[in-house]
């Protein structure tokens, strides 16, 4: 006798339960200090990470002026700081 699935179509015989995966209370960790001081140093050193190229803006001009140099001089100064 033939089998009357449409071609291309696989027939499914048994469906299994997917597994339940249950977490305790006992189970988990807690959270220790590590886990808390990793991504606040990672946040620190990013806004330290820019603080550089923000702070020569405002410094630029008062060098500029101390020195007696042309502003257009720093351009080497600015294209360093994003390199």
């Amino acid at each position: 006798m033939r089998d009357h699935t449409p071609v291309g179509r696989r027939r499914v015989r048994s469906a299994r339960p997917a597994p339940v995966l249950t977490v305790t209370r006992e189970d988990r960790q807690e959270v220790d200090r590590g886990q808390y001081l990793a991504p606040l140093l990672g946040l620190m050193m990013i806004m330290i990470d820019g603080y550089d190229l923000q702070s020569i803006g405002y410094v630029a001009p008062e060098i500029a002026r101390a020195w007696s140099l042309d502003i257009a001089a720093f351009g080497v100064v600015f294209a360093a700081g994003l390199g």
